[in-house]
């Protein structure tokens, strides 16, 4: 039985595209109390029997596979369940329920249905696998996804075959996650739009018709792509009949050039690295920040500076100006840097580094502390933070496997357990 969802497009944070697959309910289908079908559902109601579907009157635990996959399909198909909520609405002992759940993950609709549900809740992915663990048992095969055999595994890969296959831009691919070879995204942007000269997200208003590239290459007579960076003044650029105004930020020993870009609608920050250096996939790479900052972006993340493009022949990310409300306290350890960022953590993102003390600044959001953490960090600011430099990161997700065709671990390479 195949299952239809409409795909609905909704924009995600400022400039970038997305598209965002939801399933519709129904308006007139709904299971009351009791699990007890409403007269709304009459014409359902009556075709139950056929299915093998009885709410009551049977023994949950001994149901037969068909009975409870046809229970699955019946919440997902005719009361247009999401699919997750609808294998959680099943009642069973834990032996029938892995039954049921390796059955749905050996169906390639049902499998696809079902994983791009868990995928779409990203802040939610570790919550759901605790649940699951509850349902199916500490020990379920199910869950162990490095075993050869694992269906899960295996139906995961199909998915990630198809979320590429059909994908209509790269910003669907990187909605989803940020770990992505660079063969893989490239390789899909040609396929797309016949070229290599990747470029995720929208250039703002304020840069088309030729302004980024004058501003481009304008800003890239000063910046200083070895040693020790020092601050320096840079004369206001005219173009056109506007006038642009900019602010050079990078001190220290880095590759990269950070410039505020000052336009008379709006404040802009410009990342700029050498060309020759470009990748999506090495350690500090500007193309694996954006990467980062992308996945970040269209998942709506309160606790950074949101992307709005990035153009790889010329190494260079444009991101919202952040206005720099200082922390004045460096945080001491990872766990202090997360715990300031919950979206981001929520996300399945972690630091790893303290990193530089400007590197993070304070959001107008109050933090929600655990007592224990309250106790622990009672010196540090009452706020969230808002990261400005996502160098020092790790992606982990229970439900999110690497498959090595299409990713690859983020370059600094410590990946953390969920």
């Amino acid at each position: 039985m195949q299952f239809s969802y409409s795909i609905t497009t909704k924009p995600a944070v400022s400039l970038l595209n997305t598209k965002q697959y939801t399933a519709e309910r129904s308006q007139d289908t709904e299971i009351g109390q009791n699990n007890t079908i409403k007269p709304v559902q009459k014409f359902y109601a009556q075709n139950l029997a056929a299915l093998g579907v009885n709410f009551k009157g049977s023994n949950d635990n001994q149901k037969t596979l068909e009975q409870l996959r046809n229970e699955y399909t019946w919440y997902v198909n005719a009361d247009h369940t999401k699919p997750l909520d609808a294998f959680l609405k099943i009642k069973t002992d834990k032996e029938n329920m892995n039954k049921l759940f390796c059955s749905i993950l050996k169906d390639s609709d049902l499998s696809y249905n079902l994983i791009n549900d868990i995928a779409g809740r990203a802040r939610d992915s570790k919550r759901n696998y605790k649940i699951l663990k509850e349902l199916l048992g500490e020990n379920s095969d199910n869950l162990k996804f490095f075993l050869p055999s694992n269906p899960y595994s295996k139906a995961f890969e199909s998915y990630m075959d198809k979320r590429y296959n059909d994908a209509k831009c790269v910003e669907s691919l990187l909605k989803l996650r940020p770990d992505w070879r660079e063969s893989a995204l490239i390789g899909k942007y040609k396929q797309l739009y016949g070229t290599e000269s990747l470029k995720i997200g929208n250039l703002p208003d304020e840069f088309k018709n030729g302004v980024f590239e004058q501003i481009y290459d304008y800003l890239k007579t000063y910046c200083q792509f070895s040693g020790y960076k020092t601050s320096e003044e840079i004369p206001p650029l005219k173009i056109g009949n506007k006038e642009y105004h900019f602010e050079y930020f990078t001190e220290g020993k880095t590759d990269k050039n950070v410039f505020g870009v000052y336009t008379p609608e709006k404040k802009y920050v410009f990342k700029m690295a050498e060309e020759s250096k470009k990748s999506l996939n090495k350690p500090f790479s500007l193309g694996a920040l954006a990467l980062i900052d992308s996945y970040l972006t269209l998942n709506n993340c309160r606790n950074i500076a949101p992307l709005y493009y990035y153009d790889h022949d010329r190494n260079t990310c444009i991101y919202k100006y952040q206005d720099h409300n200082s922390v004045h306290r460096k945080l001491t350890t990872p766990s202090e840097v997360n715990s300031f960022m919950p979206d981001f953590e929520a996300l399945g993102m972690c630091y790893n580094d303290t990193i530089g003390h400007d590197n993070y600044f304070l959001s107008d959001r109050d933090c929600e502390l655990s007592p224990e953490m309250q106790c622990s960090v009672s010196s540090l600011p009452s706020k969230e933070l808002i990261s400005v430099d996502n160098d020092h990161v790790t992606f982990s997700s229970p439900f999110m496997l690497l498959v090595t065709k299409y990713n690859t671990p983020l370059p600094n390479a410590m990946q953390t357990a969920f």
